[in-house]
């Protein structure tokens, strides 16, 4: 059944690559279709992947004019939308030309820093922003006895959170960009290189700077900056994902990897505050430790 999946997969892509005027109305019929528009990014990411930027350009080129049309028909602006296709394409580009996904994920926080400081700027009390949005929002729900309190709860939460709003929100757009991106190397993976994508998965490592960024972020924090609490949120995310790269490289030194990365997996879903506290603590110990070099001597 895998293989039969495997193949349908390779005979789409073909299909998919084999013809520009092909993969350009693919990918926008599925941009334009509200379910398939994470395909049309796996597309667009594929094709930069396989031919390069500048036939990936002609995809991007093709999802953008109708996109931008209907934004602007609706009166959205039509500058929001397409951002994450421009962003999935810069992030292909740096992924084909450096085979490296910590470039990736360190190009694609840039990116999410400087649109959280964009938006600091156009909106400086962000903490009352989120506030009000929300308030909006329960407002327009019908009131009741038992939905009033419920109200005042989440009320009480988003007072608790806003602070992190802006940062989580940007972090949500930039970890779904990287899914697809992730999604499209898997594919090319399966034709041109089976094993490749898990060496890259496994090898993700951070460095010393993200260490230098999160102590700056942290004195920001102390002096109750709130553009550095929205801007923890972002730096952690390569902390998160180099620490399960680490968790996939040791599990895969063992017999019992599926048990342990299964295990660790429920352990992040069910504890994922303090998992992730952990995760960063181990991930700073790595810079100096090497778990990598040190698991492979013993094996």
């Amino acid at each position: 059944m895998g293989k039969i999946i495997t193949n349908r997969i390779k005979q789409f892509v073909e299909y998919l690559l084999g013809d520009r005027k092909r993969s350009i109305i693919i990918a926008i019929i599925c941009s334009i279709l509200p379910m398939f528009s994470w395909l049309a990014v796996v597309i667009l990411s594929l094709v930069t992947l396989r031919k390069g930027a500048r036939e990936g350009l002609y995809v991007l080129v093709g999802i953008l004019v109708p996109i931008i049309i209907i934004s602007l028909l609706k009166g959205f602006g039509g500058v929001l939308a397409p951002i994450g296709f421009v962003v999935s394409w810069l992030l292909a580009i740096v992924l084909k030309d450096t085979m490296s996904w910590r470039r990736v994920i360190e190009v694609g926080v840039l990116l999410a820093i400087v649109s959280v400081i964009i938006f600091h700027y156009f909106v400086p009390d962000t903490q009352q922003y989120w506030i009000n949005i929300v308030g909006q929002g329960i407002d327009s729900v019908e009131s009741t006895a038992n939905v009033e309190a419920s109200q005042a709860t989440f009320m009480n939460l988003i007072q608790n959170t806003a602070q992190y709003m802006t940062g989580l929100l940007v972090v949500l757009i930039f970890l779904t960009i990287l899914g697809n991106l992730l999604i499209a190397r898997w594919v090319q993976a399966i034709l041109y290189n089976p094993t490749g994508l898990a060496k890259e998965l496994r090898a993700i490592r951070i460095d010393w700077m993200h260490v230098l960024v999160i102590a700056i972020i942290s004195l920001g924090m102390w002096m109750n900056n709130l553009l550095a609490y929205d801007l923890l949120t972002v730096i952690l995310v390569p902390f998160i994902i180099s620490g399960m790269s680490l968790v996939h490289f040791i599990a895969n030194t063992t017999k019992y990897t599926g048990y342990l990365l299964l295990a660790f997996y429920c352990l992040l879903l069910v504890f994922s505050p303090y998992i992730v506290g952990i995760l960063t603590i181990v991930v700073l110990a790595d810079l100096g430790l090497d778990f990598r070099g040190r698991f492979i001597k013993q094996v």
